[in-house]
């Protein structure tokens, strides 16, 4: 049995908790509370997945309501009053320190807007509408959904621009018309000539490492596949970001999972990996990862995984419905896979 750790706040005006170790990651995303609870009181951890909270009976009541903690299997057991009497504990709360949290935002596909260090970017917009571009395979035309919100809600505020490579579904004709001409735009090397053609004047190749408003950018390898397909696909990069304060974020792209991959995430030790996950092939072969591949990126470091790229083209194979049975089936928690919607804005902090 892990050792029991202090619980680092809690007030029963709020609606969610900071526990700390040993304790799903659901409840340690969002707040750090303080309070004078003795700490051998407080928890008593079994697993990673699976953990018993001892706590006093208002806390217990919030989380035996909380449905992400009844679908993890974690168990709440209230402290007796005669016990542990609340009012002999007083109990303050204290804003949480430090900057706001990473924000990341999935809007479709592989596109990502990020607030991080104070600064917002946009991640390879694919802003067509939907079917109005060919079909991969002729299962259906692509984009298959709408965006969830409209183009302009898309470029507010960014202040940043990296598309990772030229294909049509990272970087398509409609963001090369919407997105501002004067924004800094980072590329792979190679991809900065076609992209100053198309009227963007601030074009950065990122060549291995550079810095951009106090963010550290870092290029890292990727493959489109693996074998013959990979000359048919072309280059493609991932990157990390790294700043003060700031979970580091490894963005691996239209990868398989190869060994460069593994090796970057073993190195860096990245709080957190985002992953295309769909299982897309190109006649046959896989092109980014698919559901073993990503359960395998969970299995191989202690952070969280956001798996993107997902119900969006109609070459993929992996819906988010197959990736969580398959984690599901090898014990990963949602807590450590996270699959967000298209939409779906993600609160992530630093460990």
């Amino acid at each position: 049995m892990a050792a029991a750790p202090s619980i680092t706040s809690y007030s029963p005006t709020l609606d969610r908790v900071d526990i700390g170790a040993h304790i799903p990651d659901f409840l340690t995303r969002h707040f750090t509370l303080e309070q004078s609870c003795p700490p051998d009181l407080i928890v008593a951890g079994i697993s990673w997945a699976r953990v018993t909270v001892v706590c006093c009976s208002p806390l217990a009541a919030y989380l035996s309501r909380c449905a992400e903690v009844r679908a993890s299997g974690t168990t709440v057991r209230p402290i007796s009053p005669l016990i542990f009497p609340l009012r002999s504990h007083p109990i303050t709360h204290k804003p949480v320190p430090g900057t706001p949290p990473m924000k990341l935002q999935l809007f479709r596909n592989a596109t990502l807007k990020l607030d991080y260090a104070g600064h917002t970017m946009l991640i390879d917009p694919y802003l067509a509408t939907k079917h109005s571009l060919p079909s991969f395979t002729g299962r259906s035309p692509n984009p298959m959904v709408e965006l969830p919100v409209g183009i302009d809600e898309i470029l507010d505020g960014v202040e940043l621009v990296i598309v990772s490579h030229l294909h049509q579904d990272h970087f398509d004709a409609v963001a090369k018309e919407r997105v501002p001409k004067h924004l800094p735009l980072f590329c792979q090397p190679g991809d900065e000539g076609k992209i100053r053609e198309a009227g963007f004047t601030n074009v950065t190749p990122l060549n291995e490492r550079t810095e951009w408003n106090g963010i550290t950018l870092t290029r890292r390898d990727g493959s489109h596949g693996l074998g013959p397909v990979v000359e048919l696909m072309g280059p493609v990069i991932g990157f990390s970001l790294e700043a003060e304060g700031e979970p580091s974020v490894y963005w691996a792209g239209d990868t398989v999972l190869y060994p460069p991959v593994e090796k970057t995430i073993r190195d860096t030790k990245p709080d957190i990996v985002v992953t295309h996950s769909c299982g897309a092939r190109w006649n046959g072969d896989l092109i980014v990862m698919d559901a073993d591949e990503t359960i395998a990126v969970c299995e191989s470091f202690g952070g969280t995984v956001v798996a993107t790229h997902m119900e969006a083209l109609d070459h993929a194979t992996v819906t988010r419905a197959d990736l969580r049975r398959a984690a599901e089936a090898r014990g990963v928690p949602a807590s450590k896979l996270l699959i967000p919607a298209d939409g779906e804005t993600l609160e992530l902090r630093r460990p």
